[in-house]
């Protein structure tokens, strides 16, 4: 027959307290630090069952004594002071009598020099004030009116024809016409608001017999003109040229033809004035960022560009 070795379920008490379980109905459970067992009923934890066997009724308290506290020992005799030693000598020298120097007396507080402020005068009554004076507004004189004369006869007779005669020819001219001078002006726009960047402009290929570009501002250009060579300000410059100006949904750029005067209809708006502060002619460029074409710079390039002809 073969040999079977049945085991318990067991563990220590702190291992059963942690854990907790509940045992099948049935079930035993050993405690192996002092080897009672409990009998489970599959609904109860091990906390909630009791320990099963034969142990007898759990005795009575005992009586509850209060602890004393027991005679206090004779206090034992109190030891020898050892002797004190000697005090050593001081290094401090002697302190010299103090000495107290005599106060010289107080002179005598001087007299003021200010006298005493006499009183105030009484106030003098105030002048009956003037009566007001009448206005007065003359009349306005008749309005006068001449006769009207009378018309004469219309006259009947025509005067003689003035005599006539052809004026000297004038001598012919040399044949050479004016001298045109060429320039160009770009500056880069910007991307999102469409408007001027300052500092980013290049005027390398404009000469300055012609003037001085300038970005005043982010919405502004002014071609201020040389003042020797343009000082006349009842005759202005004599030019055209061509605007161009970048416009990415297509690509290309846009442009239009520019003389002198004043466009308004048309953006950017190109104003030409004399300057009475500067004494000079100035050409202006101003764009409306909300109006303008959708630009900004195109691949290494300036997104705006002026050409410009001057006829000298």
């Amino acid at each position: 027959m073969p040999f079977i070795q049945l085991q318990i379920r067991r563990d220590t008490l702190a291992n059963w307290t942690s854990s907790n379980p509940i045992l099948a109905n049935g079930e035993m459970g050993i405690n192996l630090d002092t080897y009672q067992y409990k009998l489970g009923d599959g609904i109860k934890t091990w906390a909630q069952l009791p320990y099963a066997g034969i142990a007898g009724p759990t005795g009575p308290g005992g009586a509850n004594v209060s602890s004393g506290t027991g005679t206090t020992g004779t206090t034992g005799p109190v030891g020898f002071t050892g002797l004190t030693g000697p005090t050593g000598i001081s290094s401090t020298g002697v302190t010299g009598p103090v000495r107290l120097g005599f106060t010289g007396i107080t002179g005598p507080t001087g007299l003021e020099a200010t006298g005493r402020t006499g009183p105030t005068g009484a106030m003098g009554p105030t002048g009956v004030t003037g009566p007001t004076g009448l206005g007065y507004t003359g009349g306005a004189g008749p309005v006068g009116q001449g006769p009207i004369g009378v018309q004469g006869p219309t006259g009947s007779l025509t005067g003689a024809t003035g005599p006539s005669a052809t004026g000297f020819t004038g001598p012919t001219g040399s044949g050479e016409g004016g001298t045109i001078t060429t320039g160009y002006f770009r500056v880069g726009l910007d991307p999102a608001s469409y408007v001027f960047q300052i500092g980013n402009s290049d005027a390398t290929g404009f000469p300055s017999s012609i003037g001085t570009w300038v970005v005043t501002s982010t919405t502004q250009l002014t071609l201020t003109f040389n003042a020797t060579n343009y000082n006349n300000q009842y005759i202005p410059p004599n030019v055209s040229g061509l605007i161009t100006w970048w416009i990415p949904s297509s690509s290309l750029f846009k442009s239009y033809m520019i003389s002198l005067g004043i466009y308004s209809g048309t953006n950017p708006v190109t104003v030409f004035k004399w300057s009475t502060t500067l004494s000079q002619w100035q050409m202006t460029y101003t764009i409306n960022a909300s109006s303008f074409s959708p630009s900004g710079n195109p691949s290494g390039a300036y997104g705006f560009n002026l050409y410009l002809n001057v006829f000298n």
